[in-house]
């Protein structure tokens, strides 16, 4: 990925060098400027326009003789080298030579150096744009790099060097001989380490470099002359976000249920977009399959990018986690923009070499907003509901009341020593979060239609004449504007907010607010831990082609509420509902014949069994058993069993970070089932109650 951002940077290079009075702030703008991409990114630009403009990057597999290891080229038609140059730009190291151009994306560590180490050798070949040799002639500039071994005593890193003539420069030849190169750079990495992506480059490579490379400033062709994909064509790549803007053009019938996003605060470290889709498969799909499997991979739902590359991830879990959306969380997927950061927040929130952000103090507050905007999406919750109703259907029954009782009184007996109170803030149990409704049984899906909309809005109002906030919490209102979608946030530099009490801006503010959709907007207001007391007005002004809009609203300040025992889940009065999923519905609850089960939470605690568990299915499969007989011994698996899986369910909860991993869980269930089938086998309870038990 850093090699084909060093070739987006390239070209940007050359749109500077031949506009050297335009000014652009970020690559985003660059590309705008130079490349004709439209402000709202690469999805609406048509295929033509996309083709055409992907054609000067391109990116290819050739063959090595080792299959796991091909040839991977990047070439771009940038600005190019020449002899004297190439030593001091593509074939440096550490020489700053992107600092203050801040219209490329290179402005971190080391690059596209990085990929030397996963190369048996890599081929460099570059030709400097025509406009731009100076006095030097127009040659095709070559070396190759290679990995040399240090002393293997000294117990160090492997060092890199390029090959050199006798006067100690790269090499040169013939323009004539790269007819297909009038400009620009081409790497070659001879027997390159892909890492499990070798298959043909029109599946999972291509859906990794649109993972990976989730919004690219500019869009480029991926194609491969291996044997396996002579004829295969080429494919452009715009990155998932162009993909999720237009799923009319995906390979498959995929739709967007939900989509919405969320521009957040972070003061002197600037600004982060949130943006995150809902795909779920048409009414009357064929098609059982994960809808969000051809975009990301389940650990990596969650993307924070830079400038389209991408930097960070999280998990589906995570989402499932953090988010309390049990059964909708894997057909979420979730971009975090950083473009819109400061200086200090890239320094905070960045590793050096770009691959990675840091746990930082910065991460995980955009983390924590990022679970507040979802958590607190009504249509997420609707959807969940959705989900969870359709999960519910396919699963063959509900367990029979004496077992919901009995698994009822086992909680209420687990949980009288373990209540977990509230840390103050807007809801008990978890200072610091939105409070917000319970999900409402039949609630509509968001109207999100602007045909009837202006194109400049003659309103702004506030839902709420008044808006209550604890000290250290959190909450949000609705404002109606009546403009199109997406007018904010693209006229937020006309949006202002004034406090009518001095310093109160410091202490309370608008941290969040949603894209307008179907003329509305949520804007999440946030109270330090110590901010004054008392009923505050704020004034929000839209200045427009129609005039001046503003309104007002009250944010009153409050002392945290005393906390109070926070419930999660059915009340233990009621009991979870324990529900069979036979083999039918495996698919639909990433089931196999080895999964034992699994607990979902939100407003009730619903407990998945396995029905045809491969050790239960043996254990009733015999054909002595009369259908009274197996219906009982079922019942008697199925209570124990919930009360483990229940048990671990709260176990993982409470352990957060340090719990063990998903296999090891696993393990301990099927242990766990078998013991139960052994013990509950009428020869065993015979034995054990003759034996005085």
């Amino acid at each position: 990925m850093e090699r084909i951002t060093n070739a987006m940077d390239a070209m940007l290079e050359l749109g500077h060098m031949k506009n050297p009075n335009d000014t652009p702030a970020t690559p985003v703008e660059a590309a705008q400027l130079w490349y004709d991409v439209p402000l709202s990114g690469l999805g609406d630009m048509t295929d033509t326009e996309r083709r055409t403009l992907g054609e000067r990057l391109k990116v290819w597999l050739d063959e090595s003789g080792i299959d796991k290891r091909p040839t991977v080229g990047v070439q771009d038609a940038g600005i190019g080298q020449t002899k004297k140059l190439m030593p001091h730009t593509i074939l440096s190291l550490n020489e700053s030579n992107k600092v203050r151009q801040p219209w490329t994306m290179g402005t971190y560590g080391q690059g596209g150096a990085v990929t030397y180490g996963f190369s048996k050798a890599t081929i460099v070949i570059s030709r400097r744009h025509p406009d731009f040799r100076g006095d030097e002639p127009d040659r095709v500039v070559w070396t190759i790099v290679r990995e040399y071994d240090t002393d293997p005593e000294m117990d160090v890193l492997p060092t890199y060097k390029y090959l050199v003539g006798a006067d100690n420069e790269v090499f040169e030849l013939d323009p004539s001989l790269f007819p297909d190169l009038d400009h620009g750079t081409r790497f070659i990495h001879i027997e390159y380490d892909l890492q499990g992506w070798t298959g043909p480059y029109t599946t999972a490579l291509w859906q990794l470099l649109n993972a990976a490379l989730f919004d690219p400033v500019l869009p480029f062709l991926v194609t491969g002359y291996r044997s396996k994909e002579k004829n295969y064509g080429s494919r452009i790549v715009t990155g998932n976000a162009a993909r999720l803007a237009r799923p009319d053009r995906a390979r498959g019938d995929i739709e967007i249920a939900h989509t919405d996003a969320a521009q957040v605060d972070l003061g002197e470290y600037g600004s982060v977009r949130l943006e995150y889709w809902v795909l779920q498969r048409p009414e009357g799909s064929a098609s059982s399959s994960d809808p969000a499997s051809g975009y990301v991979r389940p650990d990596s739902a969650v993307s924070i990018t830079l400038f389209g590359q991408r930097q960070d991830t999280e998990s589906r879990q995570w989402i499932r986690s953090n988010a309390e959306l049990p059964f909708l969380y894997k057909n979420i997927i979730v971009q975090i923009s950083a473009n819109g950061l400061t200086a200090k927040g890239k320094r905070e929130l960045f590793a050096a070499t770009r691959e990675r952000a840091t746990k930082s103090d910065l991460r995980t507050e955009i983390y924590q907003k990022l679970a507040n905007v979802l958590r607190n999406d009504e249509e997420l919750r609707r959807l969940n509901n959705v989900e969870k109703e359709r999960l519910v259907q396919r699963s063959t029954a509900a367990s029979s009341e004496k077992v919901r009782k009995r698994l009822a009184k086992f909680i209420k007996t687990r949980l009288k020593d373990r209540t977990r109170f509230g840390k103050g803030g807007s809801e008990a149990g978890d200072g610091g979060r939105v409070r917000r409704p319970p999900t409402r049984t039949g609630i509509s899906k968001r109207d999100t239609d602007d045909s009837n909309l202006l194109s400049v809005p003659t309103h702004l109002r506030f839902e709420r004449d008044r808006l209550r906030i604890y000290q250290g919490g959190s909450a949000y209102t609705w404002v109606d504007i009546n403009a199109k979608n997406g007018y904010l946030p693209e006229h937020d530099d006309d949006l202002s907010f004034e406090w009518a009490s001095e310093g109160v801006e410091a202490k309370v503010r608008v941290v969040m607010r949603s894209k307008l959709l179907g003329g509305r907007s949520r804007w999440f207001f946030e109270a330090d831990p110590d901010a004054p007391l008392g009923e505050y007005e704020l004034q929000a002004t839209l200045i427009t082609a129609n005039g001046v809009l503003t309104d007002s609203i009250i944010v009153d300040v409050r002392v945290p509420q005393e906390a109070k025992p926070r419930s999660r889940g059915t009340e233990p009065d009621t009991g979870p509902r324990v529900m069979w999923v036979t083999r039918d519905y495996w698919e639909e609850h990433n089931m196999t014949e080895r999964s034992v089960g699994y607990v979902t939470v939100d407003e009730e605690t619903i407990i998945f069994v396995n029905r045809h568990y491969h050790l239960l299915e043996r254990a009733l499969g015999s054909r002595h058993l009369t259908p009274e007989q197996i219906e009982t011994r079922a019942e008697r698996y199925q209570f124990p069993v919930a009360c483990a899986l229940w048990l671990q369910h709260e176990a993982v909860r409470r352990a957060g970070g340090k719990a063990p991993s998903d296999e090891y869980r696993q393990e301990e269930l099927e242990r766990l089932a078998e013991a139960v089938i052994l013990a509950s086998d009428p020869d065993v309870v015979a034995a054990f109650e003759e034996g005085g038990g």
